[in-house]
């Protein structure tokens, strides 16, 4: 049995290393919270002292992190897990970074006698929990092959996109397109609202028609509508650096992208706000104050005007 570590055990990597307990792995795990290590011990997980111990001992690293700056520290700190790295082992980032973070790592990786991929994630903290999550992965053919089995206890929608940083480039197109329809779908539902259509009646229809999306039946209908958000799941504060990382790959190509840039803005807007940390389709509380109405908990009241 491939012996696995995990790095990083919070809302998206905490499921994952769940699932693969779940599915019999063999599993080394780390945090800097001690006791969600003793969670996991528990659960039939081996600990690790530090990320770099974790790294000593298996055959594959997977980490979960919040950014870019954890991820260098991670990786190429002191004690970090490139060091650590036995050769011929296998390192797997599943965060959102940007891509030149990765081909760093990467590189660093190379010279140690190591391998690396990035496989960002998409889909729900349920997902993560159930290993039904979307994998977008950066790596070569080689390495991507040796992941894939443990790829697929997680994943059930599992996308090679091309060399390393690819995976990256997919996630921060992925959740930049996400946000930007959670944003639309919100507009349409505020002027059906205001023209006096009931907001839960319409967002209905909609996921009948062609405007239906993940993002409508997901977090318009199953956030912002029941008025549903809080802490535990992915924050506005994390959305706001995916839309930073975005932002800064379409300034590198001088991308003109009216629609995306308007929406960063949007997002932008809504720091600061006391909602920093709760479910980031919060954000539509947003639109609401510049409509002097609300379609946030439009289900939980009546809609008659």
């Amino acid at each position: 049995m491939t012996r696995i570590g995990y790095v990083g055990l919070g809302a998206m990597g905490g499921g994952m290393a769940r699932n693969l307990l779940r599915k019999g792995c063999d599993l080394t795990v780390f945090d800097m919270r001690s006791n969600v290590v003793d969670d996991f011990v528990s659960l039939g997980a081996r600990a690790a002292g530090s990320a770099a111990d974790l790294a000593a001992q298996v055959e594959i690293v997977f980490t979960s992190l919040p950014g870019a700056a954890e991820v260098r520290e991670v990786y190429l700190g002191e004690d970090g897990i490139v060091a650590a790295l036995s050769q011929g082992s296998l390192a797997v980032d599943m965060s959102t970074i940007p891509p030149a973070v990765s081909q760093e790592v990467a590189a660093a990786a190379r010279q140690a006698g190591s391998s690396f991929l990035d496989a960002p994630v998409a889909r729900t903290k349920q997902a993560a929990a159930d290993g039904t999550l979307a994998i977008m992965v950066g790596g070569s053919d080689e390495d991507f092959e040796r992941a894939r089995p443990v790829l697929e206890l997680m994943g059930t929608s599992i996308s090679h996109v091309g060399p390393v940083g690819s995976g990256e480039i997919a996630k921060l197109v992925n959740n930049a397109v996400l946000m930007a329809n959670i944003l639309a779908v919100s507009e349409g539902l505020m002027l059906g609202r205001l023209l006096g259509v009931d907001t839960a009646t319409l967002a209905r229809v909609l996921t009948e028609g062609s405007a239906d999306s993940f993002a409508l039946r997901n977090h318009v209908i199953g956030s912002v509508l029941p008025n549903v958000f809080g802490e535990g799941r992915f924050p506005l504060l994390y959305a706001i650096k995916d839309i930073d990382y975005f932002t800064r790959a379409a300034q590198s190509v001088d991308l003109v992208s009216p629609q995306l840039t308007q929406m960063a803005e949007f997002y932008n807007s809504a720091l600061g706000k006391g909602l920093d940390h709760e479910y980031f389709p919060i954000a539509v509380t947003v639109l609401d104050e510049m409509n002097n109405s609300s379609i946030v908990g439009s289900d939980k009241r009546s809609d008659n005007l």
